[in-house]
């Protein structure tokens, strides 16, 4: 930057600028030091140039590279080219690049290459020209990429969510695959009795049959605030239960802020303590939701599965069997709880079931759970009855509509979508958990999908998870299935509302169906 004087501005650092330039008369201005006369190499400043051209500015023109060095150069430009670097071509350098430091003189070092050459580089040959290497793709991987798959607007029905599993739900089901699983045992049974499903399910409706239950838990609940921590956790009013009265149990659910089902529950009261008796599955989640709502409560959660031994004996002589095995004529009201001795064990036998005949449960210790299945099998002789597996106990459940664990509830299940608002709701107890969206959806009486009975052409019973169309659209899909001696091939499913209605035609699977009422028994009287 030059600086001249400018003798017509009025102050004093012009007089003193004026003064030194008259002084110095240097020809190139004041304050510059003499440089000589411009490098022929460069043009005056004030010369045209071409239009993109950046300014010229005066400097030293440094000396040109010898004519070996530029040779050995070129060799080594062309090696690294061979190399698979930067091809070798003119640069075009633009005026308004951005700037960077000058880096050393000599070549850089050959790099691996980030990632792997692209596949296609030979089938873009004829588009932009053959390369003399493959090019490389940053952030490649060694594999192609992909569009990314469209999200769900809900969960998968079938998938649960990944929780922790509870020591005694895992010992369990070890226990199962050590013994073999409920259903070989069962076709075992059946194949040595030569007993089928069918059968099996005709005299349990007819007389009654025993199921010994290896999938269900055992949930204790003790201390001195359990009344009031369940009652506002629950769906069902827990307060009202005496344990010497004519109401001892409840069936209830266990819910999410959301409104949606972590675990149905049938609650039992006892003298010192609540029992909750849900599926094996859904027990380790209710025991992690409930434990994190003990604060400053006096609740001691346990879970007793694996000290449990666990009885069901449904159809219409079910209280007749129980009280042949234990001596004593056992007569009780729905949900009326009692003790009694089967074969010198204590047992807690409580009136209510998995299907629509009356049935009773018996709870004891597992060390009593042989000695209480042969008893029961004695009594059952006599009266027509039959000890029978899970299997024909799941037919007895389907038929009867009842939604079950894993299988029509699922972590995104909304209590009104399966019908169970009536028998787990009370709308006259206090705040629990998810009461919210269970009071506005009944007051509104809107659900978006409902578990529905499906009757199927033919004898065999549609595969689960099948899927349902109407109107050649897919409205829901296939949640349970059974072959009914009665009913024929029946199936529970969850579909879309509008595809709901009694007497829909629907196609599962591409086979004919129609959509029924539940439970089985009541769509057949009206048929």
């Amino acid at each position: 930057m030059r600086l001249r004087a400018r003798p017509l501005h009025r102050g004093s650092d012009a007089r003193l600028l004026s003064r030194v330039a008259r002084r110095a008369r240097h020809p190139h201005g004041v304050l510059q030091p003499a440089r000589g006369p411009l490098p022929p190499e460069q043009s005056p400043p004030g010369e045209a140039r071409a239009p993109g051209q950046s300014a010229l500015h005066r400097g030293h023109v440094r000396a040109p590279l010898p004519e070996a060095d530029r040779r050995d150069g070129e060799a080594r430009l062309d090696v690294a080219s061979r190399r698979g670097r930067r091809p070798r071509g003119d640069l075009l350098l633009r005026t308004d690049a951005p700037g960077r430091h000058r880096g050393p003189s000599r070549l850089a070092p050959p790099r691996r290459l980030a990632a792997l050459p692209h596949p296609d580089a030979a089938h873009r040959e004829g588009v932009l020209g053959a390369a003399a290497h493959r090019v490389p793709i940053r952030r490649h991987r060694g594999r192609r990429l992909r569009g990314r798959h469209r999200q769900r607007t809900r969960l998968r029905r079938r998938e649960a969510p990944v929780r922790p599993l509870a020591r005694a739900a895992a010992r369990a089901r070890r226990e199962v695959l050590r013994t073999g699983s409920a259903r070989r045992r069962g076709r075992a049974t059946r194949a040595a009795a030569g007993v089928s499903v069918a059968a099996a399910v005709e005299t349990v409706h007819r007389a009654a049959g025993a199921f010994a239950l290896r999938d269900r838990a055992w949930i204790e609940v003790r201390g001195a605030d359990r009344t009031r921590f369940l009652q506002g956790q629950l769906t069902n009013d827990v307060a009202k239960l005496d344990p010497a009265g004519p109401r001892a149990g409840c069936h209830a659910l266990l819910l999410t802020r959301e409104g949606r089902i972590v675990a149905e529950l049938h609650v039992v009261a006892r003298p010192e303590a609540f029992w909750l008796e849900t599926d094996a599955a859904s027990a380790p989640a209710a025991v992690e939701r409930l434990s994190r709502y003990v604060v400053a409560d006096d609740v001691v959660l346990t879970d007793r599965s694996a000290e449990l031994a666990r009885f069901s004996v449904e159809g219409p002589r079910a209280f007749e069997l129980v009280g042949a095995a234990s001596g004593v004529a056992l007569a009780l009201a729905s949900e009326e709880v009692a003790t009694i001795d089967v074969a010198g064990v204590s047992v807690v036998a409580a009136a209510w079931g998995f299907g629509g005949d009356p049935a009773v449960q018996l709870f004891a210790a597992r060390e009593g759970e042989a000695a209480i299945s042969a008893a029961l099998q004695r009594a059952a002789r006599p009266l027509g009855a039959i000890c029978a597996d899970a299997d024909v106990l799941d037919v007895v459940r389907i038929e009867a509509g009842r939604p079950r664990a894993g299988f029509e509830i699922g972590p995104d299940t909304l209590p009104a979508e399966l019908g169970l608002v009536e028998r787990t709701v009370s709308f006259d107890k206090g705040c629990y958990t998810g009461q919210e969206i269970v009071a506005r959806m009944h007051s509104r009486g809107r659900v978006g999908h409902r578990m529905v009975g499906l009757a199927l052409a033919g004898d065999e019973p549609p595969a689960r998870g099948a899927p349902i169309e109407a109107n050649g659209k897919r409205v829901g899909e296939v949640t349970s299935a059974a072959r009914s001696p009665r009913f024929g091939a029946i199936a529970l499913a969850i579909v879309r509302v509008g595809a709901d209605a009694d007497d829909t035609d629907v196609r599962v699977a591409g086979r004919p169906a129609r959509v029924v009422a539940l439970p089985f028994a009541a769509a057949h009287a009206g048929s």
